[in-house]
C-alpha cells in the first residue's frame, strides 16, 4: 500500500506545482551491468494500461527534465493491530532533483524557493476516495534535505556530471506517514492476461525503443533524453 500511496502523493504534488515534470511513485534500486560496470539507478514500477510492456521507469538526473520527483521508503511499515483494523505507519522521503536551466532559463534562485513550493503542496491527508481497503491516510512532514547524499546509494558520477551543482539542485522532504487499513482489499485477480512483469529486466524495459544504443561516457541517450551515470 505505501506504492499506492506514494503515487497519489507525488501525483497531487504534479498537479499543483509547475516545475515538477518526471514523477512517479515509490522507486527501489535497481542494479544492471552497464557496458563492463554494475550500475545502480532508481526506478519505480510502471501502473501499465492496455498492458503496456513499459514496466519500469528510470528516475535518474535528466537534462532534458525540469525536474525528477519520487519517493523512496526510509522504514518499513509497522503495525498495531486489533480486531476490526490494522494501523501502520511508516517513514518516507520525497526526492526533488530540479533543473535551473528549464526552471529559470538558468537564473539562480535559491533551492530553498523550490523547496517551500513543494512543502506547501504536501497535503496532510490523502482522500480515501483514492484507495480501496486503507483509510486516513496522513503525512507529517519531520525534515529537509540537502545534497548528494540523498542519491549515495545510486552509482551517478558527480564529479564528471556535476548533477547538483548550478544549474542542477537536489533536496529530500523526510515524511512520517500513517493509515489504517481496514481489511477489505480487493482480492487478486489471478486470472487475469495483463503480464506486467518480467523476470530479466533489460534497457528497453526502462525506456521502449528500437536500436538502444549506449555510447562511451557519464550519459546513457535514452528516447526521453540522458541521464547520468557514472563512467567506467
Amino acid at each position: 500500500m505505501i506504492d499506492k500511496i506514494s503515487y497519489e502523493l507525488v501525483k497531487y504534488i504534479s498537479q499543483n506545482v509547475s516545475f515538477v515534470d518526471k514523477w512517479a511513485g515509490l522507486v527501489r534500486p535497481l542494479r544492471k551491468k552497464v557496458q563492463t560496470a554494475d550500475k545502480v539507478f532508481p526506478v519505480a514500477i510502471n501502473t501499465p494500461t492496455n498492458c503496456d510492456l513499459s514496466d519500469y521507469m528510470a528516475l535518474v538526473p535528466d537534462r532534458d527534465k525540469k525536474s525528477i520527483v519520487y519517493v523512496e521508503m526510509i522504514t518499513q511499515p509497522t503495525i498495531d493491530t486489533d480486531k476490526s483494523y490494522k494501523f501502520m505507519s511508516a517513514q518516507l522521503r520525497l526526492v526533488v532533483w530540479y533543473n535551473l536551466d528549464l526552471i529559470t532559463s538558468g537564473s539562480y534562485i535559491s533551492e530553498d524557493v523550490l523547496a517551500d513550493q513543494i512543502l506547501d503542496w504536501i497535503p496532510r491527508r490523502l482522500p480515501d476516495a483514492s484507495f480501496i481497503g486503507v483509510k486516513q491516510v496522513h503525512f507529517l512532514i519531520t525534515g529537509l534535505v540537502y545534497g548528494t547524499d540523498i542519491v549515495s546509494q545510486y552509482t551517478y558520477n558527480e564529479i564528471k556530471t556535476q548533477f547538483a551543482t548550478h544549474p542542477y539542485g537536489i533536496f529530500g522532504v523526510n515524511l512520517d506517514v500513517w493509515y489504517v487499513s481496514t481489511h477489505c482489499q480487493t482480492p487478486v485477480d489471478v486470472s487475469g492476461t495483463c503480464i506486467t512483469g518480467k523476470g530479466g529486466v533489460t534497457i528497453s524495459d526502462l525506456y521502449p525503443a528500437t536500436n538502444y544504443a549506449m555510447p562511451d561516457g557519464e550519459y546513457l541517450s535514452t528516447p526521453e533524453g540522458e541521464f547520468m551515470v557514472e563512467e567506467t
